[in-house]
């Protein structure tokens, strides 16, 4: 199978043409794969994984930039607009910006939702129960995201399925190394130590999966611009004492001064090497970035 994708100089120009009734041939170049659009840099990253150099990846997202919030430019519209996949980070993370760029692309290619199949973490929040969107930090939930990406990807190009399949099994092997490489680590911490506290709620399966206690964050919320009140930060700092937390770890999106007073007056330490809560590192891809998260943390509780 041969793959196109739309060369869209701008949709703009094209919609008024059509509109003028003139009829237009947009220009279009072959490919040897599918071109596959990820929401996330972490579905980007399983994407490549599974073409393995075949076909193009491009991630709307980048590094520093926070997936909750993301503004939705002309060249992502023409990104969505040539693609033959187009990958959700699911649980509702990009749906704020996503699904509008969709539509205003005119995609009608192959979607999926990366995170179809995950057992979610819920919290109740002001009354309303809300779902954890960082599944990537349980190394389980990775493996469940790289095979619904494959599956989207084998069915975009059949002929190719079992060039997809083998890159996918190769991936979750090197997930488990991961995993196995993640416990011994933790086991340097002692146990009365592992304890979390982070800018926000975006560690909760890391810690499930691993067997640390998620004390709090900051931001009480899954998503990192929620605001912080004054009576929340009273209350956490209440509660960084009662628990004797050691360390508050900063991300690599929110600014430090968020937890400084926290830190301050709780008298715990700033942890100024960043953890990438919402999206893999600069340079990093998702491997490396969930092994640096790891080592700042071993380093700071031990």
């Amino acid at each position: 199978m041969r793959f196109t994708r739309m060369a869209v100089g701008g949709l703009a120009a094209v919609a008024t043409l059509v509109a003028g009734g003139c009829s237009v041939a947009a220009p279009r170049a072959s490919q040897d794969g599918p071109v596959v659009v990820a929401s996330t840099t972490q579905t980007a990253d399983f994407a490549e994984r599974v073409l393995g150099g075949r076909g193009e990846v491009i991630g709307l997202i980048r590094p520093n930039q926070s997936p909750h919030h993301h503004e939705v430019t002309p060249a992502d519209v023409s990104d969505i607009a040539r693609a033959d996949v187009v990958v959700h980070g699911g649980v509702g993370l990009t749906d704020a910006w996503l699904p509008a760029a969709i539509d205003s692309a005119g995609f009608s290619g192959t979607e999926v939702d990366a995170a179809r199949g995950v057992e979610l973490r819920e919290r109740v929040e002001d009354g309303q129960v809300q779902e954890d969107p960082h599944i990537w930090h349980d190394p389980d939930n990775a493996k469940i995201m790289t095979q619904n990406v494959a599956r989207a990807i084998e069915r975009a190009d059949p002929e190719h399925r079992e060039v997809y399949e083998r890159n996918a099994q190769a991936y979750l092997g090197e997930l488990d190394e991961l995993e196995e490489r993640t416990r011994r680590a933790i086991e340097e911490i002692p146990p009365e130590q592992r304890k979390i506290v982070t800018t926000h709620g975006a560690f909760g399966y890391y810690c499930d999966h691993y067997g640390l206690r998620f004390v709090g964050s900051v931001i009480p919320s899954f998503d990192d611009k929620a605001e912080l009140s004054s009576k929340r930060v009273d209350d956490f700092v209440a509660q960084l004492r009662r628990t004797n937390a050691k360390a508050i770890f900063t991300e690599a999106t929110i600014p430090t001064d968020v937890v400084r007073a926290v830190a301050d007056e709780a008298h715990v330490e700033i942890v100024s090497d960043p953890l990438y809560a919402d999206n893999n590192g600069p340079g990093l891809d998702y491997l490396a970035t969930e092994k640096h998260n790891t080592d700042v943390i071993v380093s700071h509780l031990r």
